[in-house]
């Protein structure tokens, strides 16, 4: 409550004072000559250099009584969360990177929530949510344990798999009202594209996938791909018509005319705290060409197909990439009239364009510049766990085309997170040490996050 003037600052610098609390106006940044992060810095002594976020060690309980709209809602279903964060360590991912280290829900608590959720909210479809939910180590006694439970009186959904066979199984085992359509994201058309941007799925598997997603009754796929990712070339463009025409003749083996496939498209953005932060996105005519191949190239063997707008892309990008100085374009923007902008019908570029300039702002700046490998980011004082250095790494591992093993099913790959006393990762990088023939880590008296640990 406030209680005189100044309370509010006051307010704000103590929670500023609290590990994992980030308050902007008590770091300033200092901008280069050519627009560049100089140095962000706090203002305040006693403020930490570089903010560390929380790191949640268990799951919280799930929630069982959410507010239920009165409405048809584009998610209208029971939702529990199996699962978070994700180790497969795909380069453009995000979340994938942010949301470590892993952790998975126990099947009976999973079971439970489901029970007492499905009874408060009278839905009959139940989510199982998380970034790939069939990685969950334990996703087959959660799902018999649901059929146990529910028998044929739910539908499950599971809005994320790996592209592969086991998958599909589950896919099989959870279909109960009818199969009409199985979602894949290979994300790239060629193997070599795939292991640039470490997404470790390979032709085979693909088909494998498809050839039992088909003789289980299935009659539609979709693939969904990434267009723009770093060193793409025409011939990663001229793969994804290759699967898709070839995955198109699998279902007609199987179902004849009726099989359907779909392919959807979403243009590359470079975001913060991934590899890929190093990257510059296509422009939009480079964007559009490539779109304007797929759809005529798919039409011809009889695969639907839908894409991004490269120019709503663009913005995307500005804003992924963008500082503090993108607040006052925004808020022109906003003066101007710009309203529900992730609508297409509500988007207006040159609305956008307008407001940059008369920020005195560049949006190609931000989208298309190529940052040094040792350059300040924006978010360079935000320190997510997984360390600066292991994504430029991983940056340059894109450039050799090599690839980085899911942690989950080997020793620790060291990406910074084992500082932060999780389990697992502590657990993992004790291979990874014992391979240098170190000692595994002491726990006891663990009361903050390692910093001295050197495989040299």
């Amino acid at each position: 409550k406030r209680q005189g003037r100044g309370s509010r600052e006051a307010m704000l610098l103590q929670l500023a004072k609290i590990w994992g609390v980030y308050v902007p106006r008590f770091y300033r940044p200092e901008y280069r000559p050519d627009g560049g992060i100089g140095s962000i810095a706090p203002t305040v002594e006693g403020l930490p250099k570089r903010v560390t976020k929380r790191f949640v060690q268990q799951l919280p309980p799930p929630l069982t009584t959410p507010i239920v709209p009165y409405l048809q809602t584009v998610h209208d279903r029971a939702a529990i969360e199996i699962q978070r964060g994700c180790t497969q360590g795909c380069r453009f991912c995000q979340a994938g990177m942010i949301y470590r280290p892993r952790l998975e829900r126990d099947p009976e608590e999973v079971v439970d929530a489901a029970r007492e959720l499905l009874r408060t909210t009278g839905y009959d479809e139940l989510s199982l949510v998380s970034l790939s939910t069939t990685d969950h180590s334990r996703i087959v006694p959660i799902v018999e344990g649901l059929r146990a439970e529910f028998g044929d009186g739910i539908t499950i959904s599971l809005p994320s798999m790996r592209v592969d066979s086991f998958s599909v199984r589950i896919a099989e085992a959870v279909a109960t009202r009818g199969k009409h359509s199985i979602t894949f994201a290979p994300e790239a058309g060629t193997e070599r594209l795939r292991w640039t941007i470490n997404k470790n799925v390979t032709d085979a598997d693909l088909y494998e996938a498809v050839e039992n997603a088909f003789a289980q009754g299935w009659t539609n796929v979709k693939m969904y791909f990434m267009v723009g990712q770093p060193t793409e070339t025409h011939e990663d463009i001229e793969g994804i018509v290759t699967l898709a025409r070839r995955v198109r003749e699998i279902g007609r083996e199987h179902h004849g005319g009726r099989a359907r496939v779909r392919v959807s498209t979403s243009n590359f953005i470079p975001k913060a705290h991934t590899p890929f932060q190093w990257a510059a996105q296509a422009r939009p005519d480079v964007l559009r060409q490539r779109h304007l191949y797929l759809r005529d190239a798919l039409k011809k063997c009889g695969v639907q197909f839908t894409w991004e707008d490269p120019e709503h892309s663009l913005l995307e990008a500005v804003l992924s990439r963008g500082d503090r100085r993108l607040g006052k374009a925004i808020h022109r923007a906003w003066q101007a009239g710009a309203r529900f902008d992730a609508w297409h019908e509500h988007y207006d570029w040159p609305r956008w364009q307008r407001a940059f300039e008369e920020s005195g702002l560049d949006p190609e700046w931000y989208a298309y510049r190529e940052p040094g490998l040792q350059d300040r980011f924006p978010w360079s004082h935000i320190n997510i766990g997984v360390t600066e250095s292991y994504l430029r790494g991983e940056w340059l591992k894109t450039l050799r085309g090599e690839q980085t093993p899911d942690c989950h099913k080997q020793p620790c790959n060291v990406c910074g997170v084992q500082n932060q006393n999780a389990d697992d990762c502590l657990n993992r990088f004790d291979l990874r040490l014992a391979e240098h023939g170190k000692p595994p880590v002491d726990r006891s008296g663990l009361i903050k996050p390692i910093e001295l640990f050197s495989l040299g």
